[in-house]
Parts: structure tokens; sequence; C-alpha cells
């Protein structure tokens, strides 16, 4: 399982519902979480294989977007 951590543009309780079932949609994601409490928003992801991608278009069409965090 590998580990991918974005910086987003989620910003509060209401952008998770928007972004939940987008995600959930996702066969690849195990798990994701939303820190919502930091300034990047991490948006952080648990999965085998990510298409990432495939991910930040789907994000950008309900109007989010995600930037691999650095670190």
């Amino acid at each position: 399982m590998k580990k991918y951590i974005f910086e987003s543009t989620i910003r509060c309780s209401s952008c998770l519902e928007k972004v939940t079932p987008l995600l959930t949609q996702f066969d690849d994601i195990q798990s994701w979480q939303v820190d919502l409490q930091a300034p990047q928003r991490y948006l952080t992801i648990e999965a085998e294989e990510l298409d990432i991608a495939r991910l930040t278009e789907a994000l950008s069409q309900i109007g989010y977007t995600i930037t691999e965090a650095k670190g």
C-alpha cells in the first residue's frame, strides 16, 4: 500500500460532502482523509496504485484542485 499526499482546495466539511462520492468511486483508493486543520488541507490517500491524472481531472470537474505535496 502506498501513501499519496496532496495539497488541496478542500476547505471545509461541506467540501468533504462534495468530494466523498467522487473519492469512493475510485476502486484503487483503499482509504483517504483530509486534514482540515492544516493550512495546505492535505489530502492523504492510501492505494496500491493511483491514477493521479484521472483523480486530478475528476476533482477539477467538481471545482477542487490537488497538487502533490513537497517533502
